[in-house]
């Protein structure tokens, strides 16, 4: 029985710690990627949280299997433990970001760096079998070295000080920034699914990490709490990094009045070609599909031909969502249901057929496709070469 319990809190532990592993990689891949400053500071606070949280999980395994090891960054596990929940604000503060709401803080970083400071430095004078000794026992006191131990495995309590404060800390800004909105003229802010999912997450966890305190270090370790707790951190390590990578940064769902009158102020994508005429219902505001209402085809291809969007070399999916207000899968699986392929199928069907108008222009006579597929929204001969292959 204990073997088993040993096993399942072993696998507790192990699958966050893939999970950011594996999070973080991509988040490190993708900020090159980013298309504004917020975009790449959004990144960098993320990729920073899920770094901390690889810490927090390798030190939990180093803890409860190689007491020898667990030492070596026990000050930094300290660090992590207190600076993941404070990241985790930090990330929702440039997520809520707005004229009237403060901005995060720097010195939210200080007391725990101070707290970690003092641990290191005194570790340096305390010898390195009482430091084992203190990691062995399980949290026995060691004699002569009372005030240090009680430092050295504080860990648990100031996770738990932090979690729950940092955790308030978010809920209320996420409050105060839906409260914002709200008075701006969408009275009913209704937030996104992903964020509705992510706070249910965090208030689970919080709870969890609350109710540990009532529990031996011992009982916490060989518990299913720690199990549960690591399927939920996984959870949580998906919905962040999922919706960063997707660049759903939105918070609430905008009103009517707000997307009727982002569709009429925005600039249209892409330029127009020589010789491409205008829509006649161009400077017509465009219909935009609600959230509960059905995405008809006529609407799709009204929004996609008065943008002309495959004139954009860069458009994405995700840049869909927020004027059609309908989510990242509903679009995608509406347009494989409707034309039998993906959005950047589709979106190189019409820019191979805005490749064949320009051709038959007579401005254009003697120019070949190599010369005019970048004025039809190709960023580059080996994307046009994969496009008219894929159409064969």
């Amino acid at each position: 029985m204990t073997q088993t319990r040993e096993i399942l809190a072993l696998l507790g532990a192990c699958l966050p710690l893939f999970s950011a592993i594996i999070w973080m990689a991509m988040i490190t891949l993708s900020v090159h990627d980013s298309r504004t400053r917020l975009e790449r500071r959004i990144k960098r606070t993320v990729l920073w949280l899920y770094i901390f949280m690889v810490i927090n999980w390798l030190s939990l395994i180093l803890y409860t299997n190689t007491p020898p090891l667990s030492p070596w960054i026990n000050v930094a596990a300290l660090l992590a433990y207190t600076l993941s929940p404070v990241q985790f604000y930090r990330y929702v503060c440039e997520l809520s970001e707005t004229a009237e709401l403060r901005p995060f803080s720097m010195w939210h970083y200080a007391l725990p760096v101070a707290i970690a400071s003092v641990l290191g430095i005194w570790s340096l004078f305390v010898p390195w079998d009482v430091q084992v000794g203190l990691v062995e026992s399980r949290g026995v006191v060691s004699p002569g070295y009372t005030i240090y131990s009680r430092l050295f495995l504080s860990k648990p309590v100031l996770r738990m000080i932090w979690v729950f404060v940092y955790t308030i800390f978010s809920l209320a800004r996420l409050w105060r920034y839906y409260r914002e909105i709200g008075r701006r003229g969408n009275k009913y802010p209704r937030p996104v699914r992903w964020i509705t999912g992510l706070v249910g997450f965090v208030v689970v966890i919080m709870l969890i990490t609350v109710s540990t305190m009532a529990l031996s270090r011992e009982e916490v370790i060989t518990s299913a709490l720690l199990l549960a707790l690591g399927f939920l951190r996984t959870g949580e390590d998906f919905i962040i990094g999922y919706n960063v990578i997707r660049r759903n940064f939105l918070l609430y769902i905008p009103s009517v009045k707000e997307r009727m009158d982002r569709m009429e102020t925005a600039p249209r994508r892409g330029t127009r070609t020589a010789g491409s005429p205008t829509p006649p219902d161009a400077a017509a505001p465009v219909r935009i599909a609600l959230p509960g209402v059905k995405l008809t085809k006529k609407r799709f291809e009204e929004y996609i031909t008065q943008r002309r969007l495959w004139l954009d070399p860069n458009v994405k999916l995700t840049d869909l969502v927020e004027p059609l207000g309908k989510s990242r899968t509903t679009l995608s699986n509406f347009i494989n249901k409707t034309y039998g392929m993906n959005f950047n199928q589709y979106i190189n069907s019409l820019r191979l057929t805005e490749l064949g108008r320009l051709m038959a222009l007579p401005s254009n006579a003697g120019k070949s496709a190599a010369d005019l597929f970048y004025k039809a929204g190709f960023a580059s001969k080996r994307n046009y070469t994969r496009a008219k292959e894929a159409r064969k």
